[in-house]
């Protein structure tokens, strides 16, 4: 597709449920980690998957830039392949990469007759998004609440690039700790990708 680029992007990255906003927001804006920058989206997302499972998941992924009011201010849309498998974990934080991303300039429709997926999933969600500074390394942070699939409570996503594997090792420590911070614990983590949740939900 026109504007694709290849990315191996690896990342460190973990997901886990909270029961509320309220930890989360109080570390935010505490004095434990440094908010370099922060934005609101509510995204739309679409999933393809193929017959060949090594093609991986193609996201459609729309974004509608929120202001503090809640008011829409921008949008844009991309589409991502990313892997299905993850190459490595560090516990309970894995160890994933993109594969090509591009600006989608085209509707789902078109998409889809263009891909043919197998199977298709849908995933909305309103999402907070920092990056934060914490012990010398920067993350961003996601605090999503699921809209559809509906899920009770939210979860927190932690993720930063990692350019080795002692680098994702050291990385995976720190962000074992950033967790604890937020009120998570390992039995808190999931494995599931939201595409997962929506086939399920």
């Amino acid at each position: 597709m026109g504007g694709a680029v290849e990315q191996e992007s690896f990342e460190v990255q973990v997901k886990a449920r909270v029961p509320s906003a309220a930890q989360v927001l109080a570390v935010i804006g505490g004095k434990q980690v440094t908010v370099v920058r922060s934005s609101h989206y509510h995204q739309y997302d679409t999933y393809w998957s193929f017959e060949d499972a090594e093609q991986g998941w193609l996201r459609y992924r729309e974004d509608e830039f929120l202001d503090d009011a809640g008011a829409v201010t921008g949008a844009r849309a991309r589409l991502t392949l990313t892997g299905r498998t993850r190459d490595d974990h560090f516990g309970a934080v894995l160890l994933s990469r993109s594969r090509y991303f591009a600006p989608a300039t085209h509707s789902t429709r078109f998409y889809r007759e263009y891909f043919r997926p197998a199977a298709e999933r849908i995933v909305e969600k309103d999402r907070r998004r920092w990056l934060v500074a914490y012990r010398g390394v920067e993350f961003y942070v996601h605090l999503d609440r699921l809209m559809n699939p509906a899920h009770d409570g939210y979860f927190i996503e932690v993720k930063s690039r990692t350019w080795s594997r002692r680098d994702a090792r050291d990385k995976a420590a720190v962000i074992t700790d950033l967790l604890a911070l937020f009120g998570t614990s390992p039995d808190d983590t999931i494995t599931d990708g939201y595409a997962d949740l929506a086939a399920g939900g």
